[in-house]
């Protein structure tokens, strides 16, 4: 009893562990703690980000495009169906903060369990490995002070007895040290597979958050898909076939701008009406279409004529 209040005054002194490779192999998993936890914290972040991003933004946006959609159309009914969809996508996210079976989960688990072994070798640091430590002092120092005494105030016996309590403290503190470095470099070698784990589930958070997305709003992507080709492609026409003519204001100015399409191609023998003028004074410049234009059979009949007339001028006279 005596001895445990000695050890227990004992212990409200410091006592520093002065092991190197104990403080080294600490500060080692600390920074490893610190930063896994971080990692589990920004899992736990995205997941509130999912959750924000479909009920803030896909059912608000999908429901107000329904109610100010004009048209009583197709479109309308998909944009009503992704609501209804994106709230019920809303609901798995907020069952997904607090499941513990996705894969995600498991492997945050993994995590979880290393930086348990961390917090447990550390509590054995503090508690286990720090009283043998007190034990240790206390013992140094009582020899410390027997030794000190001289004359007949000395007494060899009681030095010699403490002097073995120190020793077997002093066995007992090693033996922390090294049960405790053991243990350190034990948990530090697996470091890499709790922080595979960490990575993987976080990016297996975020695929199954997509999976989620893409299955639940299969029917919305499907119509998405669909259309945005027809409407790039139509866009692409739009720049190709639009024909843009400034037309004539009273002051000469451009009045308006109209897009007109090309005209079809005429086909070989089709005659082609000239446009109307705009005004008589462009009448008068427009060439009427009303020139009569010599037909084949014409120009052959005056050919032959005219190849029978050389003919005969060149022939000799008869005798």
């Amino acid at each position: 009893m005596l001895h445990k209040v000695k050890r227990n005054v004992a212990a409200m002194s410091t006592h520093t562990i002065e092991n190197a490779e104990v403080q080294d192999y600490r500060q080692r998993l600390d920074g490893a703690a610190k930063a896994l936890k971080a990692g589990l914290e920004e899992t736990a972040a995205t997941e509130r980000n999912w959750t924000s991003l479909v009920g803030s933004n896909f059912v608000n946006f999908a429901d107000r495009f329904a109610t100010s959609y004009p048209d009583p159309d197709h479109m309308r009914v998909v944009a009503k169906e992704t609501a209804t969809t994106s709230l019920a996508l809303l609901k798995t996210f907020n069952g997904r903060v607090e499941s513990t079976t996705s894969q995600h989960k498991q492997l945050e688990a993994l995590v979880r369990a290393y930086l348990a072994e961390i917090d447990g070798v550390e509590k054995d640091i503090k508690t286990t490995l720090q009283a043998s430590k007190v034990e240790l002092d206390m013992y140094a120092k009582k020899l410390e002070t027997l030794q000190a005494k001289t004359g007949s105030g000395r007494d060899e016996a009681k030095i010699g007895r403490n002097l073995e309590k120190f020793e077997a403290a002093r066995a007992a503190y090693d033996g922390a040290v090294e049960a405790v470095t053991a243990r350190q470099k034990g948990i530090w070698e697996k470091r890499r597979v709790a922080f595979t784990a960490l990575f993987c589930s976080f990016f297996a958070a975020q695929a199954s958050a997509m999976s989620a997305c893409m299955t639940t709003l299969s029917g919305t992507f499907a119509f998405v898909d669909d259309n945005q080709d027809a409407l790039s492609r139509l866009d692409e026409e739009m720049a190709s076939w639009a024909a843009v003519e400034p037309v004539a204001g009273a002051a000469g100015g451009v009045k308006a701008i109209q897009a007109l399409p090309p005209p079809p191609p005429a086909e070989v023998g089709e005659s082609v009406t000239p446009p109307a003028p705009s005004s008589p004074a462009a009448a008068a410049e427009v060439p009427t279409a009303t020139a009569e234009v010599p037909t084949a059979t014409a120009e052959a009949s005056a050919a032959t004529a005219e190849a029978s007339a050389t003919v005969a001028s060149s022939a000799p006279a008869a005798a």
